[in-house]
């Protein structure tokens, strides 16, 4: 691995906590571009995203979700559109497994709109559970102030 992957890397890992699961959450799109600007892109956006999400709703995103409470993200693709994460939960059965994963909805490959559930992370050793969670995609208000003339 080229020196400047592995400390953009170490970053992105140091940004998510060093927590497998939440190294998980990204990886596979790492995996599938391995194109320095993208690593350093997907590294700034998720900077962005946990200094929004503990600066207006009090904490990490993944601790967040871990509390059932909601998470906000900005979809890299389309940043008007928000992605809220309502929860998340564990599968067992591949029938009810979504065919949209994470990526998909982040980099804007799919547009979904309004309440779905995408596929946050499918395990490879047994006993081979599905994370899903559940959210919605909603545009975001632009705060547009007007002036009130002067009638003078």
């Amino acid at each position: 691995m080229h020196p400047r992957f592995a400390h953009v890397a170490m970053e992105i890992a140091r940004t998510l906590g060093l927590c497998f699961l939440r190294a998980n959450f990204i990886v596979s799109s790492l995996r599938k571009n391995f194109d320095i600007h993208f690593w350093c892109k997907v590294l700034t956006y998720l900077r962005r995203v946990i200094r929004k999400n503990v600066y207006r709703y009090g904490g990490h995103p993944f601790d967040l979700i871990n509390q059932n409470r909601p998470v906000h993200l900005w979809r890299m693709a389309t940043p008007s559109e928000e992605l809220v994460l309502h929860c998340q939960f564990q599968r067992c059965s591949q029938d009810e497994i979504p065919k949209i994963t994470v990526q998909d909805v982040l980099y804007g490959n799919v547009k979904p709109q309004g309440k779905f559930e995408f596929l946050s992370w499918k395990s490879r050793i047994p006993p081979y559970y599905s994370y899903v969670t559940s959210c919605e995609i909603r545009e975001q208000k632009t705060a547009a102030t007007k002036r009130k003339r002067s009638t003078m």
